[in-house]
């Protein structure tokens, strides 16, 4: 008897323990739990807060019912009345009508490719816009079928609105580069006008012919830096457009190097260069692709120490298969190693210390544009700072048929057309320019009459009857394009050589100047040889205008 009552104590004690065990037990899971419950309410919190400073909601959507959850109200978010976006995602009443087609589209694609990614403007009752992103993920059911959606929709104004600021800062600086490259250009052209003309009747002294001979470099180097800052500018808005030709390289070359050459000279380097004795033939803009060595020139020559025994400038061309390969290679300052992925970048300057010699930082930026442009390639590579440089372009060599070399006849008829002399009226409400426009083709033989704006220049033409008119676009009273229109009104003046001078120089302008009934169409400031050459092109069996 005592000993079943001593083992039923001993029983309920082991379940007194058991239990009190359990309890403890049940005690730390309810503790844990509760633990996880406020973590879990944490994270949601900081979840909502997260989304809610950045603009942001979480949705579901049902694909067999069409309703939408989301993680927060939207209406709230992106500041719409309760109720807009409503339980279903037939949102179309509060999306702008342009965009409810590629809205309608996004979804179509979703439920095809499991990827949502739509982006819409949706308008506020009180008209104002906001622009919304949509991310989301197509989620299948245990069958594999289509079930739902799941994503983040987004509040995208902020960013659109600084996109729009942007875009139109860029187009107010590119208006403003071509507006100070005409204002630029027209003081040039009469100095340069006058540098012609002290070139051809000035006096023998040394001293005086070494100062005409650096002014006209200078005005040479100031009219590349505005060509190039602007040529740059059109490439990015892809606007510029090249005049292929079958060219040979080495002439090319040869232009580049003669461009180069005065620059070289001054700071005493010595230039190398290499090509082929065989002609290698490119299709290509071969003023250019001038442009693009003697950029590589320049660079090189800036870079290379000045007046130190034993700097070299080195210009090689090879034909390797089926392309051209043009290296320029110097032994001068060199470019650090975290400097070469961004030699090519607009306004990069290497060396800080020597900016003042190094231009604007686009010419290598150009090289690379108008490299690219004729399908080719341009690298660089470099040891290290004072280790030198070497800048390699590949252009493609295409299979092309060599034009014929022109007749005797039409050799003699071209040199006869250089050799002759035209009556030329020149109009632009620059006196400094009228004056130095015509001393200079004066002293080139050639006779000449002037007027100050488009009144007087028609008046002048029914006297003179000139051969070649040359109008400046931007001229009071009557401007240059309606001037040429009422020229070629006239009876006599039906095959009068008619030249466009003007600062601008994209392909719109250009277009409204043959539109206006001119032949040629030069940018300022103009040198002596391009308005020769704008008169060689006087040939009254000629089929088609010409624009240069």
């Amino acid at each position: 008897m005592n000993s079943e009552v001593s083992e039923r104590k001993k029983a309920q004690e082991e379940l007194r323990i058991a239990k009190s065990l359990l309890e403890t037990r049940v005690l730390e899971r309810t503790s844990e739990l509760a633990h996880a419950n406020r973590e879990l309410y944490d994270n949601e919190e900081w979840l909502r807060l997260a989304l809610a400073v950045a603009q942001v909601a979480t949705w579901e959507w049902d694909l067999i019912s069409g309703k939408m959850r989301w993680s927060a109200d939207p209406e709230e978010l992106f500041g719409f009345p309760p109720g807009a976006f409503g339980p279903s995602r037939q949102i179309s009443h509060v999306v702008h009508p342009e965009d409810v087609g590629n809205l309608e589209a996004a979804f179509d694609q979703a439920t095809r490719t499991g990827e949502y990614d739509a982006e819409y403007r949706a308008v506020r009752p009180d008209k104002s816009i906001v622009w919304i992103a949509d991310r989301g993920r197509l989620v299948m059911d245990a069958d594999n079928q289509r079930s739902r959606i799941v994503g983040v929709t987004v509040d995208l104004t902020r960013r659109k609105s600084l996109e729009e600021a942007l875009l139109e800062s860029d187009q107010r600086k590119n208006e403003f580069l071509a507006t100070l490259a005409h204002e630029l250009r027209n003081p040039l052209a009469p100095v340069r006008y006058a540098v012609k003309v002290l070139d051809v009747k000035g006096p023998e002294s040394p001293h005086l012919r070494w100062a005409v001979e650096l002014i006209d470099r200078q005005i040479k180097h100031m009219a590349r830096l505005i060509d190039d800052l602007l040529d740059v500018n059109r490439i990015s808005r892809n606007m510029l457009e090249l005049r292929r030709e079958t060219v040979d390289l080495a002439s090319v070359i040869a232009i580049a190097v003669e461009t180069s050459r005065p620059l070289v000279e001054q700071r005493h380097h010595e230039l190398i260069v290499s090509i082929p004795s065989e002609p290698i033939y490119l299709t290509a803009d071969s003023v250019r692709l001038a442009q693009v060595f003697s950029n590589l020139l320049n660079n090189a020559a800036l870079y290379t120490r000045e007046m130190d025994s034993g700097d070299k400038i080195w210009l090689t061309a090879v034909r390797e298969g089926d392309t051209a390969v043009i290296s320029v290679r110097d032994n001068g300052a060199g470019i650090a190693p975290d400097m070469l992925p961004k030699i090519f970048e607009m306004f990069t300057q290497v060396h800080q210390s020597i900016s003042s010699k190094g231009g604007l930082g686009i010419g290598l930026s150009l090289a690379r544009r108008l490299v690219s442009l004729h399908g080719g390639t341009i690298d660089v590579r470099s040891e290290g700072v004072g280790l030198g440089a070497t800048f390699t372009v590949r252009l493609p060599i295409p299979v092309l048929t060599l034009p014929e070399s022109p007749s005797d006849a039409e050799a003699a008829a071209s040199s006869q057309r250089k050799s002759s002399k035209r009556r030329i009226l020149f109009a632009d409400d620059n006196r400094d320019v009228v004056e130095s426009f015509q001393m200079m083709l004066r002293t080139l033989g050639h006779e000449v009459e002037t007027a100050l704006d488009g009144m007087e220049a028609l008046a002048k033409a029914d006297d003179f009857r000139p051969d070649v008119i040359v109008l400046d676009v931007g001229m009071p009273r009557l401007d240059g394009y309606e001037t040429a229109k009422r020229i070629r009104q006239r009876a006599w003046a039906r095959d009068v050589l008619l030249i466009a001078v003007t600062g601008w120089g994209n392909e719109k302008d250009k277009l409204r100047s043959a539109e206006a009934g001119f032949d040629v169409h030069l940018v300022k400031p103009v040198d002596a040889t391009g308005i020769i050459e704008a008169l060689d092109q006087i040939d009254h069996s000629k089929a088609g205008r010409a624009t240069g």
